[in-house]
């Protein structure tokens, strides 16, 4: 019985810790599924945000199709590599970490203007 309420004690303070942002996180995916997503930035500027795509490349890759992947957002694998270097170094060696941010934004916004240029060719503002 002892296990219990040690594994009680841990599950009560993991809620403690966490259990705002879960339930935030849940309710967002709530309101998400019933009204649906719709970007703010293509819906204000009929111009494609920096993550465009990020979603569905993301869906594709959980499904292991990891080309498919690169084609929706090629920033995705990126993004989630240098997100795990972030968290991994943010304790003892925040200035690398603030670094690999900066090269993170900049490559984001490469990236993205890129895309505009030559992806996303007739969705500009003055096209539609």
């Amino acid at each position: 019985m002892a296990w219990l309420k040690t594994t009680s004690t841990r599950f009560n303070s993991f809620f403690h810790r966490y259990g705002k942002s879960i339930l935030l996180i849940c309710l967002l995916a709530v309101v998400v599924l019933i009204v649906g997503y719709h970007c703010p930035f293509y819906a204000i500027t009929h111009i494609h945000c920096p993550g465009c795509g990020m979603t569905r490349a993301l869906i594709t890759l959980l499904m292991g199709n990891w080309r498919l992947s690169l084609a929706w957002h090629p920033m995705l694998i990126p993004s989630m590599v240098i997100g795990l270097a972030v968290l991994l170094l943010w304790k003892k060696h925040q200035r690398t970490a603030q670094i690999l941010i900066w090269i993170w934004i900049a490559a984001m916004l490469i990236c993205w203007i890129y895309r505009l240029i030559y992806v996303f060719p007739y969705d500009y503002i003055w096209m539609s």
